[in-house]
């Protein structure tokens, strides 16, 4: 008969309030993720991340840095590909210049993914901290 109960116990175990009370962060969409019922950004989530858990610090460090560049670098590429498409009535340099803005945004879309992937391992070790810190 104890080994009934025991058998229950382990069942039931993982039902207990250690297991429901622990803040867990997941990855929603491009670029967010979600904590407590709330989407944030990877700049949020730094700030979530407390000074336990540095690997999780240092993905959602380098994925902020690499979205601030990507903003900096689609204005750059905005600017030479309209300045390409004016200056390509007067000389040969406009194509110059909007090559050089198309290969900005090529180099963009593939930083997109080193941010999801920096994001994602983030959020695994802000949980992995979560779970060891309690």
């Amino acid at each position: 008969m104890t080994k009934y109960y025991f058998l229950i116990f382990i069942f039931l175990l993982p039902l207990t309030d250690s297991v429901f009370s622990q803040d867990l962060m997941y990855e929603e969409g491009k670029h967010k993720v979600v904590y407590q019922g709330v989407k944030i950004r990877p700049g949020k989530a730094l700030k979530l991340t407390d000074l336990n858990c540095d690997d999780a610090r240092r993905h959602f460090t380098k994925a902020k840095r690499m979205r601030t560049w990507n903003f900096i670098l689609s204005q750059v590429s905005i600017v030479e590909v309209t300045y390409g498409l004016i200056v390509l009535n007067l000389n040969t340099k406009g194509v110059l210049h909007s090559a050089l803005g198309g290969g900005v945004l090529f180099l963009i879309s593939e930083r997109e993914q080193k941010i999801q992937k920096h994001i994602n391992d983030g959020v695994k070790a802000f949980n992995l901290c979560q779970f060891f810190h309690e």
